[in-house]
């Protein structure tokens, strides 16, 4: 089972349970994917399509869970970056991984805008500014549900600290199934990881790595709270 459907059925069996807490804000399971879905929409709207890379650079906030949701619900790859990291480090990043997009919250945005006309993959940088509440509300709630396959990727999550700029770790959607389909035109130092799957350096071991989906889903508490 893909990592969208395990969300979705979470949306439809909690829906009236709370599952995003951030300061006075409250969300059940169905407000928080009906967020994500509208975003979803958003960035198909913007023309990227499913499969596309879209970096985020964000502390815990609400519109941090959107993105978590709508990312997955458009069906395109999460890079996560890394707030304390600098402009060139987020630009390797983003570059590395061919990212058509970047996310980013305002306190961040100055580390980011421009990167487009650097970057020749990115089309676009868009910061969730004060106008983002209403721009999220125009957009349709309807579930695009593009379709996913077994070898899609969900996310690249890059090693952190002086690894950063090694490698880049791949978790597919599927995070019940090993797919291997595709794994000879990945680009050098991407590596792909399954569920379950631990790996080593000469220094440490790191795993499991893979992101789980816990039930019900994806409750999540943000602004100085628990992660589940």
């Amino acid at each position: 089972m893909d990592v969208r459907t395990l969300m979705r059925r979470s949306a439809g069996f909690y829906a009236d349970q709370e599952a995003v807490v951030h300061a006075d804000v409250r969300l059940t399971f169905a407000r928080a994917w009906e967020r994500g879905l509208r975003l979803a929409n958003g960035l198909l709207a913007l023309g990227l399509e499913p499969g596309d890379r879209v970096g985020v650079l964000e502390d815990n906030c609400l519109s941090a869970a959107d993105a978590y949701l709508g990312l997955t619900a458009a069906n395109l790859v999460r890079v996560p970056l890394y707030p304390r990291n600098t402009r060139e480090a987020h630009a390797h990043m983003l570059g590395h991984t061919g990212c058509k997009a970047v996310t980013t919250t305002v306190p961040y945005a100055d580390t980011v805008v421009g990167l487009e006309r650097e970057l020749p993959a990115l089309d676009h940088v868009l910061v969730r500014d004060d106008g983002y509440e209403g721009w999220l509300a125009t957009q349709p709630a309807k579930d695009p549900d593009p379709p996913v396959r077994e070898s899609d990727w969900y996310i690249i999550r890059h090693t952190a600290g002086a690894l950063a700029a090694l490698f880049a770790l791949v978790f597919l959607a599927w995070p019940l199934a090993r797919a291997v389909e595709g794994i000879s035109s990945l680009p050098d130092r991407l590596l792909l990881v399954n569920a379950g799957d631990a790996l080593a350096t000469t220094h440490r071991a790191i795993g499991p790595h893979a992101e789980r989906t816990p039930s019900p889903g994806f409750a999540v508490r943000i602004g100085g709270g628990d992660h589940r």
